[in-house]
Parts: C-alpha cells; structure tokens; sequence
C-alpha cells in the first residue's frame, strides 16, 4: 500500500471515521498477515493462532482499545507490530508458559532472524520481557528490535521507514541486542553499552 495514502487514512481514523479504520485494516491485512506469518514461522508447530487470527485479534483490540493518535504509516506499522507480540505473549501466558527461563538454561536472541529457525516460546517470553525493559532506556532502538526480531521487517525496510541508512539501522541493531543480551543473562546494569 501507498505510504501516502495509508497516512491519509490514518489521520481520517484519528478524526473519528470508522470507515477510515475499516480500509486501514483491509489495505494492510496482506501486509499484517505477511509480517505475522513471519512471527510464525519461527514458532513450535503446538501454537494455537494462525497469522489472520493474530492480525484481527490484534486489529480489534487497537481499535477497540484506548485511542491511539497515528502520527503516519510507520508510526502505524510500529505500533501494530508491538500490539502483535503482546498479543501473542498473552496467549503464550494464557497457555501456562513459563515467565523467564531459569538462568542456568541462558537465553540467545539470534544474530540474524531466519524464518525457519524455530524459536522456543521461553526465549520468545524472555527476549519481550526483556525489550519491555529497554524501551525504558531506548524506545527507538527497542522499536528496531520489535520490527527486526518480531516483525521480520529486514535493516534496509526498518531505515527506509525511519529515514535512516540501512548501515545505522545495523549499528543501533548490534547495540541493542548486545544490551538485552547482557540483560537476559543477569549481567546488565541497565545502561547503553
């Protein structure tokens, strides 16, 4: 979809017009299910959501929720994508699964996320728990972990829609991921390395 046009659409749904949030949700939900289906690929087969699932739940409690003023279509892409892991974390939760690992297991937060790299639900558990904390001492670069890690989005996407260099996308990368991973491991102070 036209970035232009969904922003246009977005401040109509932020001046009260459903039918504005209606087309929003039918414009992107190819989209939304792409970049859920990403999510799920990386998932144990058990999981009991499909990607349209995880998108409509996801659509109706923003829309359905307290009201969120869309600054643009990358404000709208970001928000959606941190609303899907809450939504699949609260079904993990509801499922009984465990908060955070034991320490002695360790926690990874891959390099590069592979589709098929199938990623237990603890470590999936840890690492948004984890990201809850940095977005407290960093939401932009904790927003580049929700969209690279959750959302499958790739650098050079995540720089295209901050208007940054696919190179400094990279580098808040790196510099995130090394700070939740000192974090998941009981070794972080809670500051930038």
């Amino acid at each position: 979809m036209d970035q232009s046009e969904l922003s246009v659409l977005l401040e109509r749904w932020n001046s009260g017009s459903a039918e504005a949030r209606e087309d929003v949700f039918e414009r992107c939900y190819a989209e939304l299910r792409q970049v859920a289906r990403h999510m799920f690929a990386r998932e144990r087969q058990d999981f009991s959501m499909c990607p349209s699932e995880i998108v409509s739940e996801t659509f109706v409690r923003l829309a359905g929720g307290s009201h969120v003023e869309w600054q643009n279509s990358r404000h709208f892409i970001a928000v959606f994508a941190r609303a899907m892991r809450r939504t699949v974390i609260d079904r993990y939760r509801m499922r009984g699964a465990q908060k955070r690992p034991p320490k002695s297991q360790g926690c990874e937060l891959p390099e590069e996320v592979m589709p098929k790299q199938q990623i237990d639900i603890d470590q999936i558990l840890s690492v948004s728990l984890a990201l809850e904390e940095f977005e407290a001492v960093d939401s932009r670069r904790a927003e580049i972990v929700s969209l690279h890690f959750f959302a499958g989005l790739t650098f050079a996407e995540i720089g295209e829609m901050a208007g940054k260099s696919e190179g400094a996308v990279k580098k808040d990368w790196y510099i995130a991921r090394l700070w939740l991973l000192k974090y998941m491991r009981g070794k972080g102070d809670g500051t930038l390395p």
